[in-house]
């Protein structure tokens, strides 16, 4: 049923929805609840003072949530019709008394209800999804620890419906569906392969090794084609049966994770391999371009950036991020600019740029401002510290 459910939120229509909204108050609600998943008792409590739009940041007292563009355009919006002064509500009438949770829940529905595909979505629902998505996207610290309650779930489970399920989500990031409808003629052994109807996904040795352990466990003891069949009656599994044995063997292992985020992780650690892969080759990356190269949206690309920048695995400067450890960060790189002209005695654009690890058309921009500031001269397509006989 829960897996069920989350596929029925339409990300689509609820983008419609939220464009449409604007900075109405439902906007807000909907757009804070969604993206930084805030409930309702924070809603109704949120202050203007509680947010930092410039820098894309809300703080619930020592807690940082980082906004994405759209939800800090909506509430810039919101700022504007209301006043946007420190010690108001966001969510008020008059900015003096906070909106009544009866109210926000009243406003949502209303709003949800205008699209046909989001009729029934609640803002626990919305809120779900958030915490979804930031497992993923936080899982971080916690990866080390997750993997080695994995790997002895999956070493316990072995050949079990349960231990080959694990594996195929865990480590190949297929979904409980494709698990569920997979037959013993889409397994080529031979090519160490899984042929799904859709695509093909290498197999590996390890789950090769299952299969066959199960192969043999079986005995060709029932003519059903399907690889998962249950215990007793041995027929096929339906994907919410097979979600619970599978949940029940996390929670035997003290793994917070349900069935269907462990192929969340897999697709977040095959976008991160894939960034830091590009970064590797290139240097740097925007944004728009880690949309762009990963299938993302804009706002999806930025989160995942964000997660990685949290990590200390990347560094942003201006509009760029570049790989950790390779650029100079950006509140030293005036200083490190002085430094370096002071010390060779005046540099081009493009060795300034090399001096501080980012690209020239950045450097640019930054030697322009300083030159503006009086802090450097250029002559001669040379910047220099001081004045220049």
């Amino acid at each position: 049923m829960a897996d069920r459910e989350r596929q029925q939120l339409d990300e689509e229509a609820l983008r419609r929805l939220l464009a449409a909204e604007g900075a109405s108050a439902a906007g807000v609600i909907l757009c804070l609840t969604w993206k930084a998943g805030l409930s309702v008792e924070t809603l109704c409590g949120l202050r203007w003072g509680d947010l930092l739009l410039e820098r894309g940041e809300l703080w619930l007292g020592q807690r940082r949530i980082l906004l994405d563009e759209e939800t800090v355009t909506c509430l810039r919006g919101r700022a504007g019709q209301t006043g946007g002064v420190p010690a108001a509500f966001v969510l008020s009438a008059d900015a003096r008394r906070p909106m009544s949770p009866s109210t926000v829940y009243r406003l949502a529905r209303q709003a949800l209800a205008r699209e046909e595909a989001l009729r029934g979505v609640t803002l626990k629902r919305l809120r779900e999804d958030y915490r979804l998505r930031q497992q993923a996207e936080d899982a971080g610290e916690s990866d080390g620890e997750t993997e080695f309650f994995l790997w002895k779930a999956v070493q316990a489970e072995g050949a079990s419906p349960e231990g080959l399920a694990l594996w195929m989500l865990w480590r190949l990031g297929l979904r409980l569906q494709e698990i569920v409808d997979l037959t013993w003629d889409s397994v080529d052994m031979e090519g160490k392969m899984l042929r799904l109807p859709q695509r093909c996904v290498p197999m590996g040795v390890t789950l090769e090794r299952l299969l066959r352990q199960a192969q043999q466990e079986s005995g060709g003891s029932t003519a059903d084609p399907h690889v998962l069949l249950t215990p007793r009656s041995r027929r096929p599994y339906d994907a919410a049966r097979l979600s619970r044995s599978v949940e029940a063997v996390l929670r035997r292992f003290g793994v917070g994770l349900r069935p269907g985020e462990l192929s969340r992780l897999y697709a977040q650690k095959k976008t991160e391999e894939k960034l830091l892969h590009h970064l590797e080759r290139r240097g740097s990356i925007s944004r728009q371009e880690a949309a762009g190269r990963l299938g993302l949206s804009p706002a999806a690309a930025y989160r995942r950036l964000a997660a990685l920048t949290e990590q200390g695995r990347l560094e942003r400067i201006g509009a760029k991020y570049y790989p950790a450890g390779t650029a100079v960060s950006a509140g030293e790189m005036e200083e490190v600019v002085c430094a370096y002209l002071q010390q060779e005695e005046g540099a081009c654009c493009r060795q300034v740029a090399e001096r501080l690890g980012i690209e020239v058309r950045q450097c640019r921009r930054i030697l322009r401002r300083m030159v503006s500031e009086g802090r450097v001269i250029k002559r001669d397509r040379q910047y220099h510290i001081g004045s220049v006989k």
